[in-house]
């Protein structure tokens, strides 16, 4: 994605990626969302590890990543956040 935002050629570069890679590279112009029948959905999951060394922070991270907050830059970042 970085290479296509830069190049400066007279033609026309065409790339298909995730919406979010799209939008955090400057230079590179978001068209659209391809057709939903078109789409997959790409899930994101934290868990906690069996022995964390720290489990009190490892469960407030966890805690921290499904906030209100978090939910909020996610979908500012360009991610579908689930309600």
């Amino acid at each position: 994605m970085t290479t296509l935002a830069k190049d400066t050629s007279s033609g026309t570069a065409v790339a298909l990626s995730v919406m979010v890679e799209i939008t955090g590279h400057p230079g590179a112009k978001l068209v659209g969302p391809l057709p939903k029948e078109l789409q997959v959905p790409l899930l994101y999951s934290a868990v906690l590890g069996a022995r964390p060394l720290d489990e009190v922070a490892a469960q407030a991270f966890l805690q921290t990543l499904t906030s209100a907050e978090a939910k909020q830059a996610y979908a500012a970042a360009g991610f579908e956040v689930e309600k």
